[in-house]
């Protein structure tokens, strides 16, 4: 009899997880899915794509003129500091491209940037031979080291996770931006593109989410406001890792709108004024 009534309980537990998960209503819903908006090769580390390096052209599209000591035809020739910021940003890439590939899927997604200048009809068809947008997505990751972009994920790293979902909402809906989600663990972070967000119980969300590093994979991350935590359970922060859960609470999460990075970005090693973002 002891064994059945546990049966049944467990049945019951069962099926009314499964009404629970039936009941999630949808809050908000950008329309972007990870095919076929999102990426269709995965967030790479390492020296994997040699021609996907960091440029003087690209810092000076980012920066202006100031990058170049001079110009040879069309080619920059940075300052000594600016290579030097160049490489820095070169060997820090190594550790994933994420943030480009979260950044500049979104930027194809609200058309600030064109798919088929890189001779594709949709993101999921570009290939990783290309240099031009290999070099695109670089200059869209070295967008996180600098102001105003940094400053923001400085900000928004102080929000609760309340506030973090509330903005999300807010944009996916309006789809006049597009955020993206940055998670943090002890062994460093990672970016993600968030497409939609369900609610199952008060302050219980389930954001879903493009990860770069499974390109054409759904993915969702947790979200529970009351215990001031968030679970994902495929956490790495590059293809070539294991993935493993990651959890955090407020402070461990941040949001970057695509807007932030089109405004005048602080170069770090220029003494004159800021310029436009990639």
């Amino acid at each position: 009899m002891g064994k059945r009534i546990a049966l049944l309980c467990l049945l019951v537990s069962l099926a009314s997880a499964a009404q629970a998960q039936g009941r999630a209503q949808v809050l908000a819903d950008s329309g972007f899915r990870p095919v076929p908006d999102g990426f269709g090769f995965a967030n790479w580390g390492g020296r994997q794509y040699p021609h996907a390096k960091l440029t003087a052209d690209d810092v000076s599209f980012l920066f202006g003129d100031q990058v170049c000591a001079r110009k040879q035809g069309d080619t920059c020739i940075p300052t000594p500091a600016a290579q030097l910021w160049i490489d820095q940003a070169n060997k820090s890439t190594e550790g994933g491209h994420c943030e480009g590939m979260a950044a500049l899927s979104s930027a194809f997604y609200l058309k600030q940037e064109k798919v088929d200048n890189f001779g594709a009809k949709q993101p999921h068809e570009l290939k990783p031979d290309d240099e031009w947008l290999m070099r695109t997505i670089s200059t869209y990751a070295v967008t996180q080291y600098v102001d105003p972009v940094s400053a923001t994920v400085t900000n928004t790293q102080k929000w609760s996770l309340q506030q973090i979902v509330d903005e999300l909402i807010k944009t996916l809906k309006a789809r006049n931006d597009y955020p993206r989600i940055g998670i943090f663990g002890d062994s460093g972070g990672h970016a993600v593109t968030p497409y939609r967000v369900e609610q199952s119980a008060p302050g219980v969300y389930r954001v879903f989410l493009y990860d770069n590093n499974y390109p054409g994979a759904e993915r969702y991350l947790d979200i529970d406001v009351p215990k001031n935590r968030w679970v994902y359970s495929f956490g790495a922060l590059n293809p070539s890792q294991d993935p493993k859960p990651w959890q955090g609470s407020a402070g461990t999460m941040a949001l970057t709108q695509l807007s932030v990075r089109y405004q005048p970005l602080k170069c770090p090693f220029c003494p004159k004024t800021p310029q436009s973002g990639p």
